[in-house]
């Protein structure tokens, strides 16, 4: 468990960490969010594929608030304890790596001339509009939660949260790439009619 200290420490400066059963976890709460949502929502876009699409505007908006909400917190401006700390890492672990997905299969679409994937069907609105209120539920219920899975399944699942956003951000950038590249190709000239 050492390592994952020392490792998780290049990233998050470990202070207000929650205990479980006397031991530290190697993440502060707003990490530790931000690692298991991003962790959650992969586990989520892999059982649902519509929600690897682009959101739609009204979820686009709810999406801005929750983001401005995490910054507030992040800024101190709201700091109502660690509960939420714990969501606004949550917020914002699962809006980024949504985002980075379903940005890499779009422009990865993109660049081999396909058309982006349409927006959210309808039907599947209500879905991407609860799993963040979804998610608001682990903060409430982290302190009967966080003792019963333990403390190595918690930096398990964060450490997965942790690849995830590494790996989506490298597919998005390989995506945009491959995109650019497509775009600044040279087109063979139409065969005449």
């Amino acid at each position: 468990m050492n390592i994952l200290y020392d490792f998780f420490a290049r990233f998050c400066g470990q202070a207000r960490c929650f205990e479980i059963a006397g031991q530290t976890l190697p993440l502060c709460q707003r990490c530790l969010g931000l690692y298991l949502g991003a962790a959650l929502t992969a586990l989520y876009l892999l059982f649902n594929p519509a929600a690897r699409r682009l959101p739609t505007r009204p979820l686009a908006f709810l999406h801005v608030t929750l983001l401005l909400t995490a910054l507030l917190g992040g800024l101190h401006v709201l700091d109502p304890g660690p509960r939420f700390r714990l969501l606004c890492g949550l917020w914002t672990g699962h809006l980024a790596s949504l985002w980075l997905i379903a940005a890499a299969l779009n422009f990865f679409r993109l660049a081999r001339h396909t058309p982006p994937l349409p927006r959210q069907p309808a039907r599947q609105l209500a879905a991407a509009f609860f799993f963040p209120a979804l998610l608001a539920l682990l903060p409430l219920s982290f302190a009967f939660l966080g003792p019963l899975l333990g403390r190595t399944f918690w930096t398990l699942l964060a450490s997965l949260g942790a690849a995830t956003l590494a790996l989506a951000q490298l597919a998005a950038l390989a995506a945009f790439t491959a995109w650019l590249a497509s775009r600044l190709r040279p087109r063979s000239p139409a065969a005449p009619s």
